[in-house]
């Protein structure tokens, strides 16, 4: 099986458990299918290209260090991007210029609970249109062929369905029937995005 090809808990679990295992094959395909995702999640919390690469090298690189112990208690995707998050929110933490030590703990903890909060705040927003956009982009990869060409002409290059049929040299309705099967494929595996608005 292909991680690519997860659409259940019990298939990130299987795959969960061949990574356990030693499986080269499926920490791979774990890696092509989340890294470019991480990748833009930890460059909008740092804005650092190098860095983002790095904490996402190293995200996987213990995972697959203790590969044998290695049992995330939510979903895959759940568990690297709060992973992901956190490595990033430490990184920033100790790049910040050193607080005083005098200063009281309990300042201290209010101090850095309003830092992350306020990055939350202003990340989540960019943080959210980039795992979009890339979703997006996935989907519309995944097109079959024909559906994709005709859907990004009518959608992107705002070709009107009848000009796309004659320079396709199908019907009209054929070029209607194809964008609609494009949007019935990108809504469903867009809907995840949908039903969290």
């Amino acid at each position: 099986m292909k991680v690519k090809q997860l659409t259940t808990r019990q298939d990130e679990s299987r795959i969960i458990n061949l990574i356990n295992d030693g499986d080269k094959d499926a920490f791979r395909e774990m890696v092509h299918l989340y890294g470019r995702r991480l990748y833009f999640y930890a460059w909008q919390y740092l804005g650092d290209r190098h860095m983002a690469e790095d904490i996402v090298q190293d995200l996987f690189l213990e995972i697959w260090n203790k590969r044998k112990t290695w049992h995330p208690n939510e979903t895959l995707q759940g568990y690297l991007l709060k992973s992901i998050k956190n490595r990033c929110l430490r990184y920033i933490q100790k790049q910040r210029p050193i607080i005083s030590s005098s200063m009281n703990p309990h300042i201290r903890e209010e101090f850095e609970d309003t830092i992350s909060s306020t990055i939350d705040v202003q990340s989540k927003s960019r943080i959210e249109n980039t795992l979009l956009e890339q979703d997006i982009m996935d989907a519309l990869q995944a097109l079959p062929e024909r559906c994709g060409l005709i859907f990004r002409m009518h959608r992107f290059e705002g070709i009107s369905q009848k000009k796309i049929a004659k320079e396709l040299n199908i019907s009209v309705k054929t070029v209607g029937n194809q964008i609609q099967r494009a949007v019935s494929i990108l809504s469903e595996k867009l809907k995840h995005h949908l039903e969290n608005e």
